[in-house]
């Protein structure tokens, strides 16, 4: 005689609850991981791009002896064209932030920013483009960015710290200043 066991439907509905269960639970795990890297990743590209950017200033500078004289302009507007059409020669595209859009009040913008200003000298008397620019971003995890980057991107500062040590900016919004 042979003991033969029926399956119940119910017994069929509680396996698949807790099969999907352990699916969603791993998806979810998943999730938070790969946020966490595809934001390193985001910041790694910043990083590069920033580099790219300063080459082809310095570039310009080398052959216009200033800076593009854009006083400001911001990856999210049309001022980042004039930026780039001054840039033609130097670069293709000037590099957009991955994210490129502005957040909420009071929160920093995930955008690019290019800043040039003349340094105030009385004994100047040829009229030059601009001798300084500021180039502005934020970065997700900046407490990983730095920490494994080989590139040197120049004097990276803080609000107002100018040691490249010093990256603990809670907000991850980074000034690269002209050599």
């Amino acid at each position: 005689m042979s003991l033969v066991i029926y399956r119940t439907s119910q017994g069929r509905i509680f396996e698949y609850f807790v099969i999907f269960s352990l699916i969603a639970l791993a998806s979810a795990g998943a999730a938070v991981f790969l946020g966490g890297q595809f934001a390193q990743a985001r910041d790694a590209q910043r990083i590069g791009d920033i580099g790219t950017l300063r080459n082809a200033l310095e570039l310009y500078r080398v052959d216009h002896g200033a800076y593009p004289s854009v006083p400001s302009a911001t990856s999210v507007d049309a001022s980042w064209g004039v930026l780039e059409e001054t840039l033609r020669p130097y670069i293709s595209l000037i590099p957009q932030d991955p994210i490129n859009k502005m957040s909420e009040e009071g929160a920093a913008p995930f955008v690019y920013g290019y800043y040039s200003a003349k340094k105030r000298d009385t004994a100047d008397t040829v009229v030059r483009g601009p001798d300084n620019y500021v180039i502005t971003f934020r970065l997700e995890k900046p407490e990983k960015a730095f920490r494994h980057s080989a590139i040197n991107i120049g004097v990276v500062t803080t609000h107002g710290f100018s040691s490249p040590l010093e990256l603990t900016d809670s907000a991850g919004v980074y000034l690269v200043r002209a050599p």
